[in-house]
């Protein structure tokens, strides 16, 4: 099975193509090829650049694609809206199933680490999007289990949000807002940063793999973003909202 993976929910936009082998009931990456790259103004067209680009190098066609996997966020609303649009349009295009999975879960999955991990995302405003998970690796594969609800906290209140989970510090904590909560989690100043961490490509095809078989895709049409909070810009009172909206026609 060839899984296309994108996740445009960080400032660096992930596109990668994982290759599966079903071996007895459990997916397990063989190979893969994965782009890691900061979008610029512009980069509705190049995350369609950087998907030709890691299929063109695997030698893959879309048309050779077996799977979309999609983050879903929570992240940047911008970057989430693009990545959201162009799988729609490839899934459209080529009718290749379409599945979206947890952003932050892919980026608990990136520390590679038997235990609890908490993984979080700068939310601008002074605000983390904020996952706790419990990380093992099963098959050869990482994988996440959710330890409550992904959700918005401020940084000052992550280690009571923790202690109202019955999680006791230390944790691992992974993602670009790491730094931003440093000091109310205890962490050394120096030593390797976790800010450029890039979600975990393979978790995410297996991830996604096993939800289609347990499940089946997502129905792109109903598919959505988890932004977790209402977006910075919003339309003025009065203005239409929705296709539904009355004209006065």
């Amino acid at each position: 099975m060839r899984v296309l993976v994108i996740d445009t929910s960080l400032p660096c936009a992930t596109v990668a193509l994982v290759r599966l082998e079903d071996r007895h009931g459990y997916f397990q990456p063989v190979d893969y090829a994965h782009v890691f790259l900061r979008s610029r103004p512009g980069h509705a067209e190049q995350l369609l650049e950087r998907v030709t680009l890691v299929l063109e190098s695997t030698g893959v066609t879309l048309s050779d694609v077996d799977l979309l996997v999609l983050g879903r966020g929570p992240g940047t609303f911008t970057g989430l809206r693009i990545g959201f649009a162009t799988a729609k349009g490839l899934h459209l295009a080529s009718g290749i199933p379409l599945v979206a999975v947890s952003s932050l879960s892919a980026i608990a999955c990136s520390a590679h680490l038997d235990g609890t991990v908490l993984s979080l995302m700068d939310a601008r405003r002074g605000e983390l999007y904020m996952g706790l998970f419990r990380v093992r690796r099963f098959h050869g594969v990482w994988q996440a289990e959710p330890l409550g609800d992904e959700r918005v906290v401020r940084p000052a209140d992550v280690p009571e949000v923790l202690a109202a989970a019955g999680v006791a510090l230390p944790v691992f904590p992974v993602g670009d807002g790491v730094t931003a909560c440093g000091d109310v989690l205890g962490l050394p100043d120096e030593g390797p940063s976790p800010c450029a961490t890039a979600p975990d490509v393979c978790a995410m095809a297996v991830a996604g793999a096993q939800i289609v078989a347990e499940r089946g895709p997502d129905n792109a049409a109903l598919l959505e973003p988890v932004y977790l909070r209402e977006p910075d810009a919003k339309l003025p009172a009065g203005s239409i909202q929705g296709p539904m909206a009355d004209t006065g026609k």
